[in-house]
């Protein structure tokens, strides 16, 4: 049982909860972003002139999310910078080496991709063929560690990793990275078969490479 006392005090906490209504969303309403309308509409209660200085200091955290959810997704777009890439797979032999191509050569300067490796191994030679049928030449390039990128420093907009899950995991975390993705394609390197089925199997993945990457493109 409660004591007078207590009565008293829930009936008036009772009545007063009963006198606040909702209040009718402001005027400039229109003007907020998307964060903050969504944020108020859950939480009308926020809104009374008593609450007016905690709703200043929630509008301000809203404006930064909304901020920092654009500087994430992309920092470079917007301004008309260049989008740079990091596409990365276990040896930087073959997937990721067929994403970076795809990525600088479909993004016409507007993406700067590389790629780099978990552990980095030899260049595919049946990669390198399968690329050259389709007119890039990639016998040139070399495989990196993307742990030697992580010292350095360098910052990317997006990091893609296009292996398995338990090696996207294993990928280190970029200062500045905007956002990761996972393309999880086959890995050439690990098919077992004659020299023309794993040429055939190398196409195939190629293929699925460069339409992840038009994708990808089309939506920047």
């Amino acid at each position: 049982m409660w004591g007078r006392g207590e009565v008293g005090y829930r009936a008036g906490l009772s009545s007063r909860r009963s006198r606040v209504q909702a209040p009718s969303l402001p005027k400039d309403y229109d003007g907020w972003t998307a964060c903050q309308r969504r944020f108020f509409c859950r939480y009308p209660f926020l809104l009374p002139a008593g609450y007016e200085f905690f709703v200043k200091i929630l509008l301000i955290i809203t404006q930064r999310i909304d901020l920092g959810r654009s500087l994430i997704i992309g920092s470079s777009m917007g301004n008309g910078e260049t989008v740079r890439v990091l596409v990365v797979c276990i040896h930087n032999s073959a997937r990721s080496q067929m994403a970076e191509t795809y990525l600088n050569a479909m993004g016409h300067g507007k993406v700067e991709a590389e790629s780099a490796g978990l552990e980095p191994g030899k260049l595919n030679p049946i990669v390198v063929r399968a690329m050259k049928e389709d007119g890039y030449d990639i016998s040139g390039n070399t495989t990196k560690s993307v742990f030697d990128f992580r010292k350095e420093g360098r910052r990317y907009d997006y990091v893609i990793a296009v292996c398995d899950k338990e090696a996207e995991e294993r990928c280190p975390i970029f200062p500045g990275a905007g956002k990761r993705l996972h393309w999880p394609f086959g890995d050439p390197s690990s098919f077992q078969g004659t020299e023309e089925e794993k040429l055939a199997y190398t196409r195939k993945i190629r293929d699925e490479i460069k339409e992840e990457v038009q994708l990808f493109l089309s939506r920047l």
